[in-house]
């Protein structure tokens, strides 16, 4: 989905592949679109949060997170921004 936001051009992009392996979406994507890893923002669920708790960060590690991880491996670099919304663990 292209939009704009403050008169930047966006994309949103949800992976098609499964979330261990979103590093190769994520990689393609910039590739093609010629962006640096630093112009990307990687939006994850993550289990190890409270609900509806985010957590903004301009790089860091995957921090046990596969997709995460997978998406340091493709683009080379643990430095890109990621946003990560809390969704509790299952059973809470």
């Amino acid at each position: 989905l292209e939009g704009a936001i403050a008169g930047q051009k966006c994309l949103l992009m949800q992976p098609m592949t499964y979330m261990n392996r979103s590093g190769l979406a994520v990689g393609e994507a910039a590739a093609f679109y010629k962006l640096e890893p630093q112009d990307l923002l990687v939006v994850v669920d993550d289990v190890a949060l409270p609900v509806g708790r985010l957590r903004l960060r301009g790089e860091g590690s995957a921090g046990g997170h596969n997709g995460l991880a997978d998406i340091e491996r493709a683009l080379g670099t643990p430095a890109y921004p990621r946003l990560r919304i809390g969704i509790d663990a299952p059973g809470r």
